[in-house]
């Protein structure tokens, strides 16, 4: 729905900077996830939040669009756990153990749960 809502305002002079504004909320929203997780994991971004912000946005609104053709669950999850590691490598260390489940396969993940990171990120979700 929000898709054709960003469609039909880049052809409608009426709905024009509607689109704008749409990807614009997304953009801060995820800015905002991010600069709350970085703080979680005691770690900081290697790029500008903005940067990462719409690299994560991009990734989410594609991969959606995908599922919504072809409503592959198993490749929707793989891409996730695939774009998990890419975004990991944006952060510093020491985030060692969100670096070890990023490349850990989704059958084989392991978090010590009692972490003070782990309980900080849970406690954001």
């Amino acid at each position: 729905m929000l898709y054709e809502l960003t469609c039909l305002s880049l052809r409608d002079p009426a709905l024009a900077g509607l689109g704008a504004w749409q990807y614009n909320c997304y953009f801060e929203a995820a800015a905002k996830f991010l600069q709350d997780l970085a703080a979680a994991a005691g770690t900081k971004w290697r790029l500008p939040i903005p940067v990462v912000s719409r690299m994560l946005v991009t990734f989410i609104d594609g991969l959606t669009l995908g599922w919504l053709a072809d409503h592959n669950d198993e490749q929707v999850l793989d891409a996730l756990d695939g774009f998990a590691g890419q975004l990991a490598a944006f952060a510093e260390p020491p985030a060692t153990q969100w670096q070890n489940l990023a490349h850990a396969p989704r059958s084989r993940r392991v978090l010590n749960r009692d972490s003070p990171g782990v309980q900080r990120a849970t406690a954001l979700i």
